[in-house]
C-alpha cells in the first residue's frame, strides 16, 4: 500500500509530531508513505494538486483546511485514489455558512474521517454526512523513547535546578496555551522552593518575560526556548510535575508525553484532555483560566510526594495500555485497509 500524507508547513507542534511519526512508523507495516507539504495560502489548492502523485492508493489529509481537501478530492478522481482525513480539531470554516456547506459537500466524498478525540468527533459531527465512516483514533506516544526507566545524562546543575522542585511547561507561548494563567498561579504558590521551566517559543515571549520581572520571579522562571522533540524526554525526566494550562486543546500530546515519563500532570478540563486524564487517578484536572484552582493543584502535588508518585505510576500504566504508538499505527492502518475495501 502507498499513502500520500498532506500536511501544512506551518502546522503546530502536536500535529507536526503526529504526522512525522505516522510517516515514519507506517514503513514498519510495509506501507510506503510520501509527505506533501503546503503553505496555507490562496495558492494551496494549486500547490497540492501539483504535488500529489499518481500510482498511490490513499491521500491522507491532515486537518480540515478547505483547499487541500478540495485538491485531494479532485486528485482522487484523476488518479483513482482514496481520501482519508484526520481532524486534529474543528475546522475553521465552521463559523462561515458558505464554507460549512462547501466543506460538507467535500467531506461527503472522502473514504473515512479520523478524529483525534471524541471531543473533536462530536464537534465535527454536524458538518459530516452520516454515511461517511468516522473513527476516533487517539494519538500515541513512543513509550520506548518517552521512557522513565532510561537514564538521561542531563545534569540539573547546568540549569541551576539542584535541590529544587521543577515544574515544566511545554508548548507555544500563545494565549490559548494558558501560559499567562500559569505564571500568575506560579507566583501564588505556597510551596516556594520551586522553579518553572518553560520550553517553547511564541509571540508572547517578550511580554511574558516582562510579566516574570514584574512578579519578581526572574530567578525562578527559566525560558529555554524551542527544545527539539528528541531532547524533550530529558526535560520531562528532570521535572517533578508537568502543567498543561490550555484554554483549548483538541487532545494534548504534551499530556501523553509527560504521563509516559511517569510524571504527575496538572491540566485543564478542556477539549480532549479529560479523555486522557481521570481526575485524582492519573493526574489532576482544573477549570481553564482559573488561577487559584491551578495554584492549589500545583501546591497539592508539590507538597504531597506520595500523591505525585501515585499519579505518575497510574499515568504510565494508562499510556502503555491505551495511548501507545503501536496502537495508533495499527488502528490507522486498519482504516486504510477498510477504505481500500470500500
Amino acid at each position: 500500500m502507498r499513502v500520500q500524507i498532506l500536511k501544512p508547513v506551518s502546522t503546530v507542534n502536536g500535529t507536526l509530531t503526529y504526522t512525522n511519526i505516522l510517516s515514519d512508523k507506517m514503513k514498519l507495516l510495509n506501507i510506503d508513505t510520501k509527505s506533501v507539504i503546503y503553505n496555507k495560502n490562496k495558492f494551496a489548492l494549486l500547490h497540492v494538486l501539483k504535488n500529489i502523485s499518481p500510482n498511490y492508493d490513499i491521500i491522507h489529509v491532515q486537518n480540515l483546511y478547505l483547499q487541500p481537501l478540495i485538491a485531494s478530492i479532485m486528485a482522487s478522481f484523476l488518479y483513482n485514489e482514496k481520501v482519508v482525513v484526520t481532524a486534529h480539531g474543528p475546522g475553521s470554516w465552521n463559523k462561515n455558512l458558505v464554507e460549512r456547506r462547501l466543506a460538507r459537500i467535500v467531506l461527503s466524498r472522502v473514504g473515512a474521517i479520523i478524529s483525534v478525540s471524541k471531543w473533536v468527533d462530536k464537534k465535527i459531527s454536524n458538518h459530516v454526512p452520516r454515511d461517511v465512516p468516522k473513527f476516533v483514533i487517539y494519538p500515541g506516544v513512543d513509550t520506548s523513547t518517552f521512557n522513565p526507566y532510561l537514564y538521561y545524562d542531563f545534569s540539573e546543575d547546568k540549569l541551576g535546578l539542584k535541590d529544587k522542585k521543577v515544574i515544566l511547561f511545554v508548548g507555544r507561548l500563545v494565549k490559548i496555551k494558558g501560559i499567562v494563567t500559569l505564571l500568575e498561579a506560579f507566583s501564588r504558590l505556597t510551596y516556594r522552593d520551586s522553579v518553572l521551566l518553560v520550553c517553547g517559543t511564541g509571540r508572547l515571549l517578550i511580554s511574558l518575560k516582562k510579566m516574570v520581572h514584574d512578579l519578581k520571579l526572574d530567578d525562578k522562571v527559566i525560558f529555554k526556548g524551542r527544545v527539539p522533540h528528541g531532547i524533550l524526554p530529558k526535560y520531562y525526566a528532570l521535572c517533578d510535575m508537568c502543567v498543561v494550562p490550555s484554554l483549548f486543546e483538541s487532545f494534548g500530546l504534551v499530556v501523553l508525553e509527560a504521563m509516559s515519563m511517569k510524571k504527575p500532570v496538572v491540566a485543564t478540563n478542556v477539549g480532549g484532555i479529560p479523555e486522557i486524564i481521570k481526575n485524582n487517578i492519573n493526574g489532576l484536572l482544573v477549570k481553564p483560566n482559573d488561577t487559584d484552582a491551578l495554584a492549589e493543584a500545583m501546591d497539592k502535588v508539590l507538597q504531597d510526594q506520595r500523591l505525585g508518585i501515585r499519579l505518575g505510576t497510574n499515568a504510565r500504566r494508562d499510556i502503555e495500555r491505551n495511548f501507545n504508538l503501536d496502537r495508533m499505527i495499527q488502528q490507522t492502518a486498519s482504516v486504510y485497509k477498510y477504505v481500500m475495501r470500500s
